[in-house]
């Protein structure tokens, strides 16, 4: 029988730490989770990173309020200018995670509400964007 130990892991600190707070309302009951996914721009607006999700969080009888945290790594971390990120909704029966605009589009028990929105964020409902401050 093999055996395996577990010894100490190599942490990095991200680039960047981006801290999003969310108040959903009205979110379809049958959407139970939710999550954030984010990127870092430069000021071209071409991908200064991966896309990055936070760790999923419930959505409870329609409603969420806390922080979705997202850590980034980046090439060329100094000359970043910008990040952009969106909210996405898992979807019911292991159909994984969209974002909440095309969740929109759905039909039937899992279809958005029109007055469903995030509560506090500018303009636009469902993402979020600004510059990097140094």
């Amino acid at each position: 029988m093999a055996a395996c130990a577990a010894g100490p892991a190599l942490v990095q600190a991200a680039d960047f730490t981006i801290e999003v707070p969310l108040e959903l309302r009205a979110i379809p009951p049958v959407l139970t989770q939710g999550k954030v996914r984010c990127v870092m721009l430069f000021d071209n607006n071409s991908e200064a990173s991966d896309y990055v999700y936070s760790a999923p969080f419930p959505i409870t009888a329609g409603n969420f309020t806390g922080t979705a945290t997202v850590e980034i790594n980046t090439v060329r971390a100094a000359n970043v200018a910008k990040y952009g990120c969106a909210l996405w909704v898992g979807i019911p029966g292991g159909g994984g995670f969209v974002t909440f605009q095309d969740a929109r589009g759905l039909t039937g028990p899992t279809a958005i509400n029109p007055a469903a929105r995030l509560l506090g964020w500018p303009d636009y409902p469902m993402t979020v964007s600004g510059p990097v401050r140094r």
